[in-house]
């Protein structure tokens, strides 16, 4: 199987920093693309050949936010059926509905402890992994 391409809007270089020395230590293969700001997300996304399996998506983006990112993703037909989820510090339910409304694939608080997000981020990976390998199996059934 392929590695997961997996796109991470964020602005906070040590969520970057940690997401990616947890997938150093990963047992599924994963290709990880940082990106800082909403607009270069963008940017990157419209001149990529490939696009990433899985967009973690920080909500509190400097200039651009992620919501603003979200709902230019879903309202581009290239980008629209995306998986998209939303990171935040935030618990507040109008954000998890605005989210919701914006068309995320689902929110996803940040935790403050490395092992607490290790494991979230560990259990969204074998999410996506299952689902994908099921949705492979399914191709090669009809295919064949």
């Amino acid at each position: 199987m392929e590695p997961l391409r997996l796109l991470l809007i964020d602005d906070h270089i040590a969520e970057i920093l940690l997401v990616e020395a947890m997938l150093e230590g990963s047992a599924e293969p994963v290709e990880l693309t940082s990106i800082r700001t909403g607009g270069a997300a963008l940017a990157y996304l419209e001149g990529s050949a490939s696009l990433p399996h899985l967009i973690v998506l920080d909500l509190n983006l400097p200039g651009m936010s992620g919501l603003e990112v979200l709902r230019a993703l879903r309202a581009s037909v290239r980008w629209h059926d995306l998986p998209v989820i939303i990171r935040s510090g935030s618990q507040n339910p109008v954000d998890r509905q605005s989210a919701a409304d914006a068309g995320a694939s689902g929110y996803l608080t940040k935790p403050a402890l490395f092992e607490a997000l290790e494991a979230q981020l560990r259990e969204l990976l074998g999410q996506w992994q299952h689902l994908r390998s099921g949705t492979q199996r399914a191709q090669l059934a009809t295919a064949g």
